[in-house]
């Protein structure tokens, strides 16, 4: 068979497979022959507009077609040679390729094929992204086992150690001594069931089962509330917690009033464990312009970096190891506080920044809202 003949042959044979084809010229690098996957391959126009363009102009990175340029031109197969290649329109794939020489139009020449893998390739990414995220919880979880452990070992020793002094006190009728080391072992077990319930609460939602207990009250009420239940621990940090009046009195809330404590709670302890001495914290509940009402914690401690805030958010994580060991708590608090506003139909907006302190809004929708007739 004469070789025009055998070349057009070939071109019949390529034009009908299923992958795209391009037959290059080893000495120039432009394209002979592309069919018409090929075509479809890069978006191109037509296969004239696909013959005549720069070969450079599909690919992203030079040392890539460099890399392949040189073993094609040394007569070489290129085998399963993964590059990410341009489309006609600037978008980007990821191409398999292998090529075979020959001699076409009585020119060294190669065949290539190319294969979009851009699919497998988002899959690999994909793929990757939940392994670093599944290790990354792992992480987060084996950081909070350690510092658990270490909030329940504290009180736990506590308990028994001032068990075993009010044991001796006894005996010798200390009555005054015994009242102190009774108020300790009080105080220990409540802090005890203080992280059994955050994680027993935490596992509830994780798992969708956790119920609201819902009911009018006064918002208000809910913040002095809990700005006396910690008290002591404001003034053992020497921080000051004021709380601010709300304007009006259409405070409302119809919600679960213990889920809301335990959130203002939750924000207004950590405002003061991560405080610095003699800092301050500002409590408030206002209305929204959208006829919702929120709650605003704000604090002048130690902050967070814009990068770590969700990290602060997600659940069992740890902005600073080490840091709940330094000031107290499990690391749980913000993380459960999200999911008890969000249970409610609303949203926690946190905002901080290194060594300025940290705002945090609960912010609750219209719907939750309730005026006093």
């Amino acid at each position: 068979m004469p070789e025009r003949a055998q070349d057009e042959f070939l071109k019949t044979v390529l034009e009908e497979s299923p992958i795209g084809v391009a037959i290059l010229d080893i000495a120039s690098g432009k394209r002979l022959f592309a069919n018409s996957r090929l075509v479809d391959l890069f978006g191109a126009d037509s296969r004239e507009a696909l013959l005549n363009g720069a070969i450079e102009d599909t690919w992203v990175d030079p040392s890539d077609l460099q890399r392949a340029f040189s073993t094609f031109s040394r007569h070489e197969r290129l085998v399963n040679f993964e590059s990410r290649r341009r489309r006609m329109d600037g978008t980007l794939i990821w191409v398999l390729m292998n090529t075979q020489p020959i001699i076409f139009d009585n020119k060294d020449a190669g065949i290539v094929w190319h294969i979009d893998i851009s699919d497998r390739k988002q899959a690999e990414v994909l793929l990757t992204r939940a392994k670093a995220e599944a290790e990354e919880a792992s992480h987060a979880k084996s950081e909070f086992l350690v510092h658990v452990s270490h909030e329940l070992r504290t009180p736990l020793n506590c308990i028994l150690g001032f068990s075993e002094i009010l044991t001796a006190a006894l005996r010798s009728g200390n009555d005054q001594r015994n009242a102190g080391y009774a108020r300790n072992i009080f105080e220990s077990g409540q802090h005890l069931l203080g992280i059994i319930n955050d994680i027993l609460d935490i596992s509830k939602i994780e798992a969708g089962e956790f119920e609201l207990e819902e009911s009018e009250f006064h918002l208000p009420e809910v913040l002095a509330a809990a700005q006396q239940m910690l008290r002591g621990l404001a003034e053992d940090s020497r921080v000051t917690v004021t709380c601010v009046p709300p304007a009006g009195d259409g405070m409302i809330l119809y919600g679960d009033r213990r889920v809301t404590l335990q959130v203002v709670v939750n924000l207004l302890s950590n405002a003061i464990r991560f405080n610095r001495k003699d800092g301050s914290v500002r409590m408030s509940a206002a209305a929204g312009g959208d006829g919702g009402l929120s709650i605003t914690v704000e604090d002048t401690g130690i902050g967070i970096a814009a990068e770590d805030i969700p990290k602060a958010l997600a659940p069992f994580g740890q902005v600073r190891p080490g840091a709940h060991r330094s000031h107290g708590g499990t690391g749980l608090g913000l993380s459960l506080s999200k999911h008890l506003v969000e249970l409610q139909g609303g949203r926690l907006d946190l905002t901080s920044e290194p060594g300025k302190g940290t705002t945090v809004v609960a912010a609750f929708p219209p719907s939750r809202t309730r005026r006093r007739t």
